[in-house]
């Protein structure tokens, strides 16, 4: 299994196009994965942002500081 760790801060507009470029790149390498997004304390719309990824699909998971 591949778990990536990417942290983020105050990226609202980048989100949905590393959500869907991350997502894309790892199911190309066949295996499992998770993706850990580590919000550290934004002050815009990410956190909002990381809770759609997380809707759409469950192995993108949330910590949030």
């Amino acid at each position: 299994m591949i778990s990536l760790v990417i942290p983020v801060y105050n990226e609202e507009e980048l989100i949905p196009r590393l959500f869907e470029r991350v997502k894309a790149a790892l199911e190309a390498t066949g295996s499992d994965f998770e993706v850990i997004f580590i919000d550290d304390g934004s002050s815009d719309t990410t956190p909002q942002q990381l809770i759609k990824c997380h809707d759409s699909d469950r192995r993108f998971k949330i910590l949030s500081l």
